[in-house]
């Protein structure tokens, strides 16, 4: 079982993209998906979410909510849709960033994971410089930086690999803590893997704080 909690949307027939190829690569790896992993919610994708919740005796309902991501993941989802930015790499890695929720309170704290899955189907090696392996920042909406969590953390100088298996998914995670005192505001999220086949792509996501 996973141990952190994700936040992922819903998804019905017509949704396209990532989230999608990662639905159906979990059916596939749960036996319930036998075609071809192409990213679009199509009324074959919808067959088999209707089969898979069937077989957990949920309602039929066709479309990916919060329980079904749940049970795919073998973790544990909100129910609220937070923002979220993803990227299928060339490769078969899909990146998505991700927050507990969409909008937040002065003083909040601000939950936020970087999801890396291999959905090719071969093992993928990451090589590192340092035992640093992600790394946020947020920022106001000036551009100036609110939080970076890797500036109280000190890193080994050694190298490092990661060996990433078909379907297997590392989950990073940290927090941080908005204004108090602020106003209405949209902040920018941003993260990344820092090995050296990603370290050159940023996801990026706008929270907001209502007063």
């Amino acid at each position: 079982m996973f141990a952190y909690n994700i936040h992922l949307p819903i998804l019905r027939r017509g949704s396209t993209g990532p989230l999608v190829a990662l639905v159906q690569s979990m059916l596939a790896r749960h036996g319930f998906f036998k075609g071809t992993i192409d990213g679009i919610f199509d009324a074959h994708t919808e067959e088999c979410i209707s089969k898979f919740q069937n077989n957990w005796h949920m309602q039929a309902t066709g479309y990916v909510d919060d329980r079904v991501w749940r049970l795919l993941l073998d973790d544990t989802i909100t129910c609220r849709t937070p923002s979220y930015d993803s990227l299928m790499v060339r490769s078969g890695i899909l990146l998505i960033l991700t927050t507990d929720k969409p909008v937040y309170a002065p003083g909040d704290t601000v939950m936020v994971s970087l999801i890396k899955l291999n959905l090719s189907g071969t093992t993928e090696v990451f090589n590192y410089n340092t035992s640093q392996r992600y790394d946020f920042e947020v920022f106001y909406p000036d551009g100036r930086i609110l939080w970076r969590w890797s500036d109280d953390k000190s890193f080994t100088q050694a190298t490092g690999t990661l060996a990433l298996s078909p379907g297997r998914p590392v989950i990073y995670k940290a927090h941080f803590v908005l204004p108090s005192r602020s106003r209405s505001t949209i902040y920018s999220v941003v993260g990344w893997n820092t090995a050296k086949q990603l370290d050159h792509i940023r996801l990026c996501l706008k929270i907001k704080t209502t007063s």
